[in-house]
């Protein structure tokens, strides 16, 4: 954001006398200040109706006496309201600084957003001195002003996601409001899809839907638009309850039934809102701004986060290193990574790798446990017997378990013509006491060099998972791959198919509890390849079809490795972040998982300088205790 281009927008602050605020909260205030006017209105009368009943010979003007009381008193609520505005422009002022910044500041206590040594100080702002440090700016005079501190989060030095609260004071002729606003950055696992560079293609609501956030970047110097092709009687494209629903860098064209539109429907256009997005013109954005992805040539913060304190990385050997307050780092490509949970507790993951030593031949064998209720990382190395069982050589147990990032420098899978082997299994559960409380997260990121690749063998499950949607007759309802849904009086699913799954929000059960989470963090992720066996043992065929319960975050792209009259079905509950144009086949279904934007991944990618508010609140006092 360019220096004048956040003067407009304090300038049209100002103007407007109004901050920023979404439809939601205009709405919630616009009702809150009906109110405010009614009661204000009642009292004013029912003062001034004393008034004229205690007035009398000796009574003087109780009438004008009360009436100008609550005037007094209704001119403090105003000048309340006046600061309360003003601490809400500061709040937005300073979020549309901070995503101004090439990087989150990198600070680590309170500070004020107005020094020359950030790239871009807030507008018209002068340092307040004293602790913590003020940023003040005068709206528009000495009377009308906002004042800013930021502290940053005091595990931002360890998270490659990093958060603020911002604490802002209006003052309004010495009438004084106090706002705190969470902000944390935007992590990619916000979206249920992202596409960097579509350059044309098209959504056809007979075969792909969202219930998540979509954003699909313009290709620098490509005009192509996208199309949004809708048919009576399907599901709509995008179903997601946002403003931001569907966003894109370039143009649109519409189809319905096959026959190309002059544009969208129109807004009353009910009908065929419901096949695209029921939320309406509104939640569809077209020529929208970029986002950026990482840069491939930054220093990975998976294999920094993985490493912990080791100042480099183990290469002596093939197999897994639990490192030193890090994560889990293994040198050599795998063959083939099984994730699986222990019998006996859901919550202890279980990670079989097979691989394969280049400089002997032998298969490598390595499992990996993360129990939380022992509060240890146990790691047992050995080697597969010609009859594919296992022979343990070596067992190292380390007290407390990893931050979650699990990094390979090299592949996960053979990336051949017919890529083989690769990553599936069950993310084990949360840990929780006996009251339910979440007491260990088990969030893994499994992740490459941004050259690498991960092929995905087979699906990617919770091992609890959402509930499936039920008909109103009580049957299980699932997706075939032409998108059409099917029912089933039994909740395993039918093979060829996948599960609709009801909205998180939804979700009666346990899942928002005790399922863990995933994150993929790679140069290629490949769909639907050869299978291995987790004894080491080369299998045969494709799976009819795929759930992927995970974020998937692609360098380079996403592809479907399928034989040509196999078009089956893949469920992505999470999302799918990609460079470059997916090369995919079949239906695909997403099912927004909401708590891959709120919690994301350990150390899963996030967008440089976008911000989403996690918290607003007006408060009392100043965390320093000042007035």
């Amino acid at each position: 954001m360019t220096h004048s281009a956040m003067i407009g927008n304090v300038e049209t602050l100002v103007n407007d006398r109004r901050p920023i605020r979404s439809a939601r909260r205009q709405l919630k205030q616009a009702g809150m200040a009906l109110v405010g006017t009614m009661l204000c209105l009642f009292l004013l009368m029912g003062m001034l109706l004393i008034g004229i009943l205690c007035s009398g010979p000796t009574s003087g003007s109780g009438a004008m006496d009360n009436a100008d009381e609550g005037l007094f008193t209704s001119q403090h609520v105003q000048d309340n309201i006046a600061a309360a505005n003003l601490a809400e422009a500061g709040v937005e002022d300073t979020i549309l600084w901070l995503s101004a910044q090439g990087a989150p500041p990198p600070n680590s206590s309170a500070f004020a957003p107005s020094s020359t040594a950030f790239t871009l100080p807030l507008w018209s702002a002068t340092t307040q001195s004293g602790t913590p440090p003020r940023a003040v700016v005068d709206f528009p005079d000495a009377n009308n002003t906002f004042s800013v501190t930021v502290y940053p989060c005091s595990a931002n030095p360890g998270n490659a996601q990093k958060s603020f609260l911002i604490e802002s004071i209006g003052s309004y002729y010495g009438f004084k409001q106090v706002l705190h606003a969470y902000v944390t950055q935007t992590s990619f696992g916000h979206y249920s899809f992202f596409e960097n560079g579509a350059g044309g293609g098209y959504f056809f609501s007979s075969a792909i839907t969202f219930d998540g956030p979509v954003h699909m970047n313009n290709v620098v110097g490509t005009t192509i638009p996208m199309s949004l092709e809708y048919a009576d009687g399907t599901m709509p494209i995008f179903s997601y309850n946002g403003p931001d629903a569907y966003t894109v860098g370039f143009g649109l064209t519409y189809y319905h039934n096959w026959v190309q539109q002059s544009g969208p429907p129109a807004s009353t256009n009910t009908a065929a809102w419901n096949e695209l997005s029921p939320n309406g013109p509104s939640s569809i954005k077209d020529n929208q701004n970029n986002i950026s992805l990482p840069s491939t040539t930054a220093t990975s913060s998976q294999l920094t986060a993985a490493l912990g304190t080791l100042s480099t990385a183990p290469t002596s050997t093939i197999g897994a290193t639990a490192c030193p307050s890090g994560g889990i780092y293994i040198h050599g490509s795998i063959q083939q990574m099984t994730l699986s949970v222990s019998p006996t507790n859901s919550a202890t993951q279980i990670i079989q790798l097979y691989q394969i030593n280049p400089s002997n031949g032998v298969k490598v064998y390595t499992n990996i446990t993360l129990n939380a209720t022992t509060n240890q990382t146990v790691v047992q190395t050995g080697t597969f017997t010609t009859s594919g069982t296992t022979s343990i050589t070596s067992t190292t147990t380390t007290s407390g378990l990893t931050n979650g990032v699990i990094y390979c420098d090299g592949n996960i899978g053979n990336p051949n013509t017919l890529p083989e082997g690769g990553l599936n299994g069950v993310i084990a559960d949360n840990s929780t006491n006996s009251n339910g409380v979440v007491t260990h997260s088990n969030a893994l990121t499994i992740a490459t060099s941004p050259t690498g690749q991960i092929n995905e063998d087979g699906s990617l499950v919770y091992n609890t998972q959402r509930q499936i949607q039920q008909s109103a007759g009580g049957q299980y309802e699932f997706y075939n791959n032409a998108g059409q849904i099917v029912t089933s009086s039994s909740s395993v699913t039918p093979s060829g198919d996948v599960p609709y799954y009801v909205p998180e929000s939804s979700d009666t059960g346990s899942f928002l509890t005790k399922a863990g989470s995933l994150g993929i963090v790679t140069g290629t992720n490949v769909q639907g390849c050869l299978a291995y066996t987790s004894t080491g043992l080369t299998g045969t065929g494709y799976l009819p079809y795929m759930e992927l319960d995970a974020a998937l975050f692609s360098y380079n792209t996403f592809k479907a490795n399928s034989l040509s009259s196999n078009q089956y079905p893949t469920l992505v509950m999470g999302g799918d972040v990609h460079n470059g144009p997916e090369a995919a086949c079949g239906f695909k279904k997403f099912s927004f998982d909401n708590r891959m934007s709120n919690t994301p991944p350990p150390y899963f990618p996030t967008t440089q300088n976008r911000y989403t508010v996690t918290s607003w609140q007006q408060v009392e006092t100043t965390i320093d205790g000042s007035p």
